[in-house]
């Protein structure tokens, strides 16, 4: 059995595990991910106003599903006046039955096909053979697979992990020609093999990418042209389509058509852009699908993912996603942190499959990658977390998410009760507690026992920083100069309170007076992104009334994650009448620390003599838009030779807890940011996230690289002369 037909309820992590080790797949999808990364800056280059376009593209798929019964009508409408047949199906077997009786009653008994992810998702093919229609795909990448006996791994490349190895040597096999490996020679044979089908076929089936209420027009863009043989060749033309896809004019679908070649493939426009509209002298058919997307509509936490244009480039930039590939990271039809939303909501049958969507949406790290490269702007991180709470609340906890609930609800609000627990840890250190928990927890969940091997080498600090405060704050600046609130995260106290004190240190050595709340608790940012959204909005709210009371103008946070989270608090209460408000002007208030120290007059640096390297922690880099700030703060330190990291905002694999979810995941990611740290040649490497601190000295010490970590905060502090 190979490892893509592994029940995902029953075997996800052992998927995972096959995944990991599938050393062709990886080399076929860094091939492929590599020309994305350097293709696509080249392919937006010419758009004067990327953002703009974007918010155009957002704004006409939000008027279209808001709109959607009114599009469906009057492309109906549209459809039947220009002489073809327009028919909406409530579900898969429904689209599938009006397609066997069409067949039936035209004796069809040969179908060829072009790429179209909505046959796929309604199993078109498998019902199609069993009532004895031979059918043909004729793209390229969806004939291979189909050769081979496989499902698409990714929305735009369905083959992308097949090498041109791999592929010469099926061709051999299923189509009886001579070995080669040359990608022209093996494309003339897909071609010569495909010339008869389209010649001899009854009907023509292809999906759109665009539809055009207004006109009735349907557009369909590939690079192989194999769309336009199988819509014009055949007798017949079949159009399958999502009721998603309906825009209302042609000109809405012009700006559509400037973002989605460009993010699917990296090209400013696709080899073939069809526009097709039935006429009376042709038989078309026109099959709409709903197959749980009416549902998905109508649930207003998830309806933007209906915003979707399948370019694929979320899955094409996500760190999780090149680590397991598209078999693992794929529901029954779609795959990535995208397809984790649609699988809540579309299988097969229409109904959803909750528990598939939550194993998916374990494995998105949060990074943000793909909302920054989403060309309508869906903001998949938080629809992921969202769905993460929505199926634990309704199919329960395993028994380490019971775990990490009960740190959310219990710990995580009472910082002495979280101390408490992390020094039960360390004592727990010198009495074998790691190994004996580990082979305990391996035993049911061994990502989280290993996962754990995270602290084992971690050196913790006599004293936490909270602590610590009273003495701290003792030294504020007599000056009038500015009120500073300092937010204490649960990392920098507990794991790194050196650095919350360098953080204090440095502000007060820039006349800011440092004031900090009596009561510390945890931001929420682990409770939401992991599944709980509850006891993160409850730490939100308790949060905005324990800050509300420092009454100054800013509130500061050395952790990248913490600050991002405190900025997003008016998202996430925006529907709590009580507190909306209220979190609107806290997170006008918050400053991450390199972004409040951009915005005051410094005191000159002194020299400090050593090569730095920098890692810009993801929710730094993209939500806050801030990765180049401690970049520009370092630049002014004298002596201090920066090596430039490569990606250097790219995920490390460390967000949060992620490592005791997927530990082997996480694993992989963090050896290819090693990889990327040994080639700076750095003595030390700097990133303002406790999280990611921790992942990269595990990293290093598991690999024995002789790299310090530091945080921005202690840096600095060096340069000042405060450390």
């Amino acid at each position: 059995m190979r490892y893509d037909e592994i029940p995902m309820s029953r075997e996800f992590s052992q998927k995972i595990a096959h995944s990991l080790d599938d050393a062709p797949m990886h080399t076929a999808l860094s091939r492929a991910s590599l020309y994305f990364d350097l293709s696509r800056t080249w392919a937006f280059a010419d758009l004067e106003d990327l953002e703009a376009l974007k918010r155009r593209a957002r704004e006409i798929k939000e008027f279209s599903i808001e709109h959607l019964e009114e599009l469906l009508v009057q492309l109906q409408e549209s459809v039947t006046r220009n002489g073809g047949r327009c028919y909406i199906a409530q579900n898969a077997q429904a689209a599938n039955d009006y397609l066997l009786k069409l067949m039936r009653e035209r004796g069809v008994t040969r179908a060829v096909k072009s790429k179209s992810m909505v046959t796929e998702e309604i199993e078109l093919n498998k019902h199609l053979e069993a009532a004895g229609v031979e059918v043909i795909e004729t793209d390229l990448g969806e004939r291979i697979i189909q050769l081979a006996g496989e499902r698409p791994f990714h929305i735009t490349g369905p083959a992308i992990h097949k090498s041109r190895e791999a592929v010469g040597k099926l061709f051999a096999e299923k189509l009886g020609v001579p070995y080669t490996d040359d990608p022209y020679e093996l494309t003339k044979i897909a071609r010569a093999s495909l010339r008869q089908s389209y010649l001899e076929a009854d009907i023509g089936i292809t999906g759109a990418n665009f539809v055009v209420a207004q006109t009735g027009t349907f557009i369909v863009i590939t690079n192989e042209g194999n769309d336009r043989l199988t819509m014009t060749l055949p007798k017949i033309h079949v159009i399958i389509t999502g009721i998603e896809k309906v825009v209302p004019t042609l000109a809405d679908a012009g700006v559509l058509l400037k973002l989605l070649p460009r993010s699917a493939t990296a090209q400013k426009l696709t080899s073939y852009v069809s526009l097709v509209t039935p006429t009376p002298d042709r038989e078309v058919h026109v099959i709409l699908v709903d197959n749980g997307r009416s549902r998905m509509r109508a649930d207003a936490q998830f309806r933007e993912a209906l915003y979707c244009i399948r370019c694929g480039s979320c899955m094409n930039i996500c760190p999780a996603f090149r680590a397991v590939g598209g078999h693992v990271y794929a529901g029954q039809t779609y795959m990535g942190v995208i397809g984790a939303l649609w699988t809540a909501y579309v299988d097969h049958n229409g109904q959803g499959d909750l528990q598939q969507a939550r194993e998916l949406a374990s494995l998105c790290m949060t990074c943000g990658l793909c909302a920054k490269e989403c060309p309508v702007q869906i903001d998949l991180p938080w629809r992921n977390a969202q769905l993460l709470s929505r199926a634990n609340g309704r199919l329960g906890r395993k028994p380490t998410d019971r775990l990490k609930s009960f740190v959310y609800r219990k710990l995580l609000p009472n910082r002495k009760r979280l101390a408490r627990a992390v020094r039960a840890w360390q004592l727990g250190t010198r009495v074998g507690l790691p190994t004996i928990a580990q082979a305990i927890l391996t035993r049911t969940d061994a990502d989280f026992a290993h996962g754990l091997e995270i602290l084992h080498g971690h050196q913790f600090a006599e004293r936490f920083l909270h602590e610590r405060l009273s003495e701290l704050l003792a030294k504020n600046p007599n000056s009038s100069g500015q009120r500073v609130g300092y937010f204490v995260g649960c990392g920098i106290d507990l794991l790194y309170p050196d650095a919350g004190a360098a953080t204090i240190k440095i502000l007060q050595h820039n006349d800011c007076a440092v004031r900090c709340a009596e009561e510390h608790i945890c931001c929420g940012v682990p409770a939401f992104y992991y599944g709980d959204e509850s006891a993160a909005k409850r730490l939100a709210r308790s949060n905005i009334e324990i800050l509300e009371k420092l009454a100054t103008e800013v509130v500061v946070s050395d952790e990248a994650t913490c600050s991002a989270f405190l900025k997003n608090y008016s998202k996430l209460l925006r529907d709590d009448p009580a507190y909306a408000q209220r979190a609107e002007k806290l997170s006008q208030r918050v400053r991450e620390l390199s972004e409040f120290l951009s915005q005051i007059e410094l005191k000159p640096f002194q020299s400090v003599s050593e090569i730095v390297t920098y890692h810009a922690p993801c929710h730094l880099a993209r939500p806050q838009k801030l990765g180049e700030r401690p970049l520009e703060l370092l630049r002014q330190i004298p002596s201090l030779e920066i090596k430039e990291l490569e990606k250097s905002d790219h995920c490390c694999g460390g967000a949060g807890t992620y490592s005791t979810i997927h530990h082997r995941v996480s694993l992989k990611i963090l050896s290819e940011e090693l990889e990327r740290l040994k080639a700076t040649g750095a003595q030390t490497l700097m990133t303002p996230c406790s999280a990611c601190m921790i992942q990269h000295q595990y990293g290093c010490r598991r690999q024995g690289l002789p790299v310090k970590t530091v945080h921005l905060s202690e840096l600095l502090a060096r340069a000042w002369g405060v450390e």
